[in-house]
Order: structure tokens, then sequence, then C-alpha cells
């Protein structure tokens, strides 16, 4: 079993390996919650405001819409004198997912996977909670305990699933790609460890702030408050236990790895990729696109006013040598009184340059390609997939992307 320092290092060895994944990751859900960098045309007298397209935000919605569903476990009773149980074990898989917590969780992590390629789960059983005074009998009657019980099981159920933050849960895998070790990093104030954990773990303010390393294998699972403090890596507060080891007795590690098909080995490390990922540099590019025509439209509505006034006349024709005769009074929404020889028009702003409507067409053939499923464009996604499983994906991926295409 690793120590205390021994995660502390494999946490920092984890988030270093997959940071340039952890860039794409910030990258793709910036583009999905249109909070990327749109590169767009400067202008110091008008405020460029950006415009999304949402296209990140509507591809990810209808892959989401398509893996959603709750996974169901179909048991195939051996004989037919067994079908009433297979389907009363149906019907308690269903019972557990629901009162697991399951459903939520699932629903979370689902969106991980469209958004970025991965998802996590921690599903792990607690069997403190059917435990205490409560679940004692007592001198209570029989049939009055056992409907107590039901009533106590069924409102502290036993396995909890929780969804994890992807954004810094990181694996080792085996040779076999099962999830062996996991390292899941957050951060607490010095307040909030005291009350969860008891301490401070040396921190002096309240607000210090202290990383919180929860590390899982197939055996244990543990909480590490990393080292922090100290100069340039010395010194310091060392990594500690902020709880008791718990040996789980799963045989597997209790963090569950839900993945998009992974990548082939590259030089960026990069393992996962989201739904957004093809469009990863021509959504920005469109926007900012989009951005130009709508500030140029912007420009065009607040033009200046061009006089071609004949000043010569208007001093000659002034009753009073000493006023200003060169200035027009303007009432907005008024009239202006000209002479005849007189005329105003406007400034017309820079016209859009044509080819952005001729870009945006192109970019948006090429969104299309790129953000539908294969099915949808005729490719199979599993050479042993039956006619009616690829008709059925097919068809509900018809109806799911009908709006987009």
């Amino acid at each position: 079993m690793l120590n205390e320092k021994e995660i502390d290092q494999l946490a920092d060895h984890q988030k270093r390996t997959f940071s340039n994944q952890r860039d794409n990751d910030i990258l793709d859900k910036d583009i999905i919650r249109q909070q990327h960098i749109i590169d767009a045309q400067k202008d110091k007298k008008l405020q460029v405001r950006p415009v999304g397209t949402g296209y990140g935000k509507l591809v990810s919605a209808q892959n989401r819409s398509y893996l959603s569903a709750a996974p169901f476990i179909a048991y195939t009773a051996p004989r037919d004198t067994l079908k009433a149980y297979a389907e009363e074990l149906e019907a308690a898989t269903q019972a557990m997912w629901g009162l697991s917590g399951a459903w939520l969780a699932w629903l979370r992590s689902i969106r991980d996977v469209v958004d970025v390629g991965r998802g996590w789960l921690l599903i792990h059983h607690l069997p403190k909670l059917w435990k205490g005074p409560e679940w004692e009998q007592g001198n209570t009657p029989d049939r009055e305990y056992d409907d107590r019980l039901t009533e106590l099981k069924l409102a502290n159920w036993p396995i909890v699933a929780r969804h994890i933050d992807v954004r810094d849960c990181w694996p080792t895998l085996t040779l076999k790609r099962e999830v062996d070790q996991v390292v899941s990093i957050g951060e607490m104030t010095a307040r909030q460890t005291k009350e969860a954990f008891g301490s401070r773990f040396g921190a002096e303010k309240d607000t210090d702030k202290l990383k919180v390393i929860s590390y899982a294998d197939w055996t244990h699972m543990r909480t590490i408050i990393a080292k922090h403090g100290g100069i340039a890596g010395f010194g310091g507060t060392p990594a500690q236990e902020a709880i008791d080891p718990w040996e789980h007795k799963m045989g597997m590690n209790p963090y569950v790895l839900m993945e998009a098909p992974p990548l082939s080995e590259n030089d960026e490390g990069t393992v996962w990729e989201g739904s957004v990922a093809a469009l990863r540099y021509l959504i920005p590019e469109m926007d900012g696109a989009l951005t130009d025509m709508r500030h140029n439209t912007r420009k065009a509505a607040r033009a200046q006013r061009v006089f071609t006034l004949d000043l010569e006349d208007r001093r000659t024709g002034s009753t009073d040598k000493t006023s200003n005769s060169d200035v027009i009074n303007i009432t907005p929404d008024g009239d202006i009184v000209l002479g005849l020889k007189e005329s105003m028009a406007l400034l017309g702003a820079p016209p859009t340059n044509p080819d952005i409507t001729g870009f945006m067409a192109i970019a948006r053939s090429f969104t299309q390609e790129n953000a539908v499923r294969a099915t949808l464009l005729g490719i199979s996604e599993n050479a042993s997939e039956s006619g009616v499983e690829y008709n059925t994906k097919s068809q509900i991926a018809q109806n799911d992307f009908g709006p987009a295409i």
C-alpha cells in the first residue's frame, strides 16, 4: 500500500502526464459553454460585442440525448421455471439503481463523456448506513419492527453512486486497460478541512487553501492532504492522512471509468476527445466571422451625418455677425432646416466583406460532417452489429439531428 508521500507524488506525476489532455478538456468545454476567445476586428470607438453560433452546445446536447438512457441489466433464465426470478432480479436491479442515486450521477457523467471523452462514477458500499440503535428491535413487536426495517433500508441504501469531477481525476491502467489506481485532486480551505476532518493540517488562516487528494486502488480508499508550505520544495508540512484508510473489499477499483473510444498513442499524451474536438478551431472562426458581420451592421446603424453647407451665404445672411452661424442645432428626432444649396447625407460604414457569407456556408457544411454521428452518415460503427441494430440507431440519429441538418 502506498504511503502519503507516494500518493502525493503520484498525483503530481499524473497531473503532469495529462497536462495536454487537461488543456484540451478546458478548450472543448469553453467552446460548448461559449466561453472561448473570439478573434474579431478591433474598434476603438465602438465596443465589439462577441456573437456565438452556439453550435458546440447543440452538438453536445444531441450526442448526450443519444447516450443518456439509463443502462439496463437483463437476466436470461436458464429454463422457463426461473423466468419469474429473472424478472424479479431485473426489477431489483432497477430499484437499486434509483436508491443509490446513480441516475443523476449517470446523467452528469454522460455529459462529461460527450464533452471531453470520458466520465467518472464512484460506486461503493457504506455498511455503516445499516448500523445504529434505530436498527435494533428491542421490545418492538415483530411486524412493526419489520415495517421499520423496510423503511430504514429504503431510506439508507448502503450503496452510493456519485459523479466525480472529471477535470482533475487521473487513472493508471493495467495491461488489460482496467482501472488500477485513481487520484482525484481537489482543493479545500483550512476552515473546510477543520470541519470535515477535524484538523487544519498546519495552515495558519481559515482561507489558506490545501490540496486534497482522493486515492483509490483495488483494496483501499484514502484521502490525503498534499504537502504544502516551504520554499522551492524545501521545508513545509509533509503530506498527511486526512482520515484513516478504508479497506473496501470490492475486488476492483470503486472508480468507474466511462470513456469514448480512446485515441491512438500520440506525442501530446492526449487519450480522450469529446464531441466538439473536430470543430475545435472551426467554431471559433465561425463565431469571429459572425461577430464581424454583426459589428459592421451596428456601425452602419450609427453612421455619422455629413453636411454640405454654403458657409459664405450663411455668414452673409446672418443678422448677428458675432454669432456662430456655422453651427447647426440638431434635436434628436427633430427637424433639420437647410438652405436650397445645402444637403445632408450619412457617412457609410465600411461594407462587410462578401466572402464572409461564403465562408460561413462552407464552414457550416464542415460542421455538419464532423459533428453528426457515423451512423447517420451510413458508416457502420461496429462491423459485427446486426442490421436491425444498425437501422434502429440510424433512425434515432436522424430523429435527433433532423433540425440541425
